[in-house]
């Protein structure tokens, strides 16, 4: 959880210091064909080293191996570029002003895929956040 938050702070941190650049990349993230191919290339190797990091949590026993890493790692990557698209493009104050948060995306897709641990059932009106608290 720390790790993957980690990656994706430095990426909101790295759009932070140039906006309209992020914007473009935002928009260009939709068509990485033709001669947008460096949008592609910088997302496969997002991928690669993203399903690396899982493959690592997965040796460590922190996430099932019943998941693709692959496939988890462009879930992930869907969760954070949502929270770009509400703070570039729908005019969110900021990326962490956006509800729900990363935080509580992140976690609610990783809780089910934690070996050590059930995956318990959200109920209404609760985030996953306190949910955990309430569990643990």
């Amino acid at each position: 959880m720390d790790q993957v938050l980690h990656v994706f702070g430095v990426m909101i941190e790295q759009n932070r210091r140039d906006v309209e650049l992020a914007r473009v990349f935002v928009k260009e993230m939709a068509f990485v064909s033709g001669d947008r191919q460096g949008v592609n290339e910088v997302m496969t190797g997002f991928y690669k080293r993203m399903t690396t990091l899982i493959e690592r949590a997965q040796e460590h026993g922190e996430i099932t191996h019943e998941v693709s890493p692959v496939v988890l790692a462009h879930n992930l990557f869907a969760l954070c570029f949502s929270r770009l698209l509400v703070w570039l493009g729908w005019g969110a104050a900021s990326p962490e002003a956006s509800q729900p948060s990363l935080r509580q995306m992140i976690e609610t897709q990783l809780l089910g895929l934690r070996k050590t641990t059930k995956a318990i059932p959200l109920r209404r009106g609760r985030t996953p956040q306190t949910q955990k608290q309430r569990a643990f």
